[in-house]
């Protein structure tokens, strides 16, 4: 199933995020043409100022209409990523669409040993329940069972391997999503937090259909995507990044440590 949304009812929203990220979870608007009210905003943002991890603030043509957040914890060997999405959109004082996701992965000498999500899709609600297995990686969830390969990965697209998958896992629907990953140009500069940042640009398509942008390290920077219904362009800005932490235990995981706080240089760029 793809990672889109066709209509009010029938949105379809993945974190993986980033999107990914995770998707992403990703999700793409249709016909609809209302947007969140600017009195919205600090709402939103508030969901993405918590520390040790990324934040976006998700725009729907340059209106603020939701944040996405994932955030990252050390627990013993264990790196514990929480996802949370927040969309909602509105026409004047109507709330035309509601969406919320939450998910929790756990990784483990660099494996995803399991996966727990939540997804309430404008009143429909998925779960996925993952756990990794002598077999592979298990899935269970609210539309069945799937064995997927031990080295599977989410899509909530922090993962730095993102761009290298082949297949990921669908983090709303438990699917598996097979996609294509074409890179593009490495002279981007995507505006952060302490300012321009060099970056990558890759095209993802198949099952989910995204722009993802990373730096030199893997970082997930910035992603974004169009709605297939009207072509409005559904734009994560980021607002919050690793490089605001010093956590040492963050510093020290192979997975993320160059993205944290450790890595900028004074000026407060990513250095090559």
């Amino acid at each position: 199933m793809k990672e889109r949304i066709y209509g009010r009812s029938s949105i379809r929203f993945c974190a993986g995020s980033l999107v990914t990220l995770a998707l992403v979870t990703t999700g793409l608007f249709g016909l609809l043409a209302g947007s969140a009210q600017a009195s919205d905003t600090e709402k939103y943002l508030g969901g993405i100022q918590q520390p040790s991890g990324l934040g976006f603030s998700v725009q729907r043509e340059g209106d603020v209409i939701g944040h996405h957040s994932i955030d990252f914890t050390r627990r013993g060997d264990d790196l514990i990523v929480d996802v949370t999405i927040g969309l909602e959109l509105k026409f004047a004082f109507i709330t035309l669409f509601r969406y919320e996701h939450r998910n929790r992965e756990v990784w483990r000498d660099e494996r995803l040993v399991s996966i727990d999500t939540q997804t309430d899709n404008d009143g429909t609600e998925h779960w996925i329940k993952g756990r990794a297995s002598d077999k592979g990686f298990e899935v269970k969830s609210d539309s069945g069972n799937t064995l997927m390969p031990a080295d599977i990965l989410p899509s909530s697209y922090w993962h730095p391997e993102t761009p290298k998958a082949r297949n990921l896992l669908n983090t709303q629907t438990g699917a598996l999503a097979s996609i294509q990953v074409t890179a593009g140009s490495s002279d981007n500069y995507v505006p952060m937090p302490w300012g321009p940042q060099n970056a990558r640009s890759f095209k993802v398509s198949g099952d989910i259909d995204l722009n993802l942008w990373y730096d030199s390290k893997g970082c997930l920077l910035k992603l974004n995507f169009s709605a297939p219904k009207d072509g409005s362009l559904i734009d994560y800005t980021p607002a919050r990044h690793l490089s605001s932490t010093d956590d040492p235990n963050l510093a020290g995981h192979p997975l993320i440590g160059s993205c944290t706080g450790s890595s900028l240089t004074r000026a407060g760029r990513i250095q090559e």
